[in-house]
């Protein structure tokens, strides 16, 4: 792995998110690359300083049920005001993480979306999302620009959940009579690349789509976000993030 690669995995490992093999490449390279090195360490840092880190009032509002599982992991009793902004700063870093930036999270329009308005989302949204991503049972891909851009992109899954996170950061507007759209193709039962819906961008170029596969686990030999003439129903236009492998 490249520094690059590695930069954009460290929100994951310093919230414990990455996959064992994932997690043993990036902390090899860590312990060659003293930059490196030091930049994991800030994350850290600020992932066991949460509460001294966040301002008195949290843009994310979530709802008391994913409070209250968010509590059970970073301990304390629901009604602590302290420990409700530790919470709400965990869902914040955690969904923040996951695309390094973007405050945006229910910008999305898929057919199988959960519905629901944009900025932090409904409280299903939020817990869905909660699910998908912060799970021992977790698989994440990171979707990497084909034209050296800073444009990258996630998805997650879960081995027992047909639910799918899947966000994209730092995307450029598209232009008119154009949109971004998600499309993937299975590994479990290929039959070409399907789309899975369009996604709305912030003026940051972040986006979200949350969507349900209809088997547990769902696994993507390839993901690919393309830039395409707008309600397009093949691939026709330019492929702008791609992942490709078995999982």
């Amino acid at each position: 792995m490249d520094c690059a690669a590695v930069r954009e995995l460290m929100p994951d490992l310093a919230l414990g998110l990455l996959e064992p093999p994932v997690e043993a490449d990036v902390l090899a390279h860590t312990r060659e690359c003293a930059d490196c090195d030091r930049i994991l360490r800030g994350y850290r840092a600020v992932a066991r300083r949460l509460s001294a880190a966040l301002p008195p009032q949290s843009p994310f509002h979530l709802d008391r049920e994913t409070e209250t599982r968010i509590h059970a992991r970073v301990g304390g009793p629901a009604h602590d005001p302290s420990r409700r902004l530790l919470a709400a700063a965990a869902a914040c870093l955690l969904l923040l993480a996951a695309v390094g930036a973007g405050y945006q999270l229910g910008r999305f329009n898929t057919p199988n979306a959960v519905a629901g308005p944009s900025h932090a989302g409904t409280p299903e949204e939020q817990a869905v999302a909660f699910d998908v991503i912060d799970s021992s049972r977790t698989t994440g891909r990171v979707l990497r620009s084909t034209d050296g851009s800073a444009a990258y992109g996630k998805l997650w899954t879960r081995s027992d959940m047909p639910d799918v996170v899947a966000m994209v950061n730092r995307l450029p507007a598209s232009p008119p009579g154009s949109e971004y759209q998600l499309w993937c193709e299975s590994a479990s039962m290929p039959a070409g690349m399907r789309k899975v819906g369009t996604l709305s961008l912030d003026p940051e170029g972040f986006g979200m789509i949350v969507y349900k596969e209809d088997r547990l686990g769902p696994a993507y030999q390839l993901i690919e976000v393309v830039l395409q003439p707008a309600g397009a129903s093949a691939v026709q236009g330019r492929v702008v993030l791609t992942w490709t492998g078995a999982a």
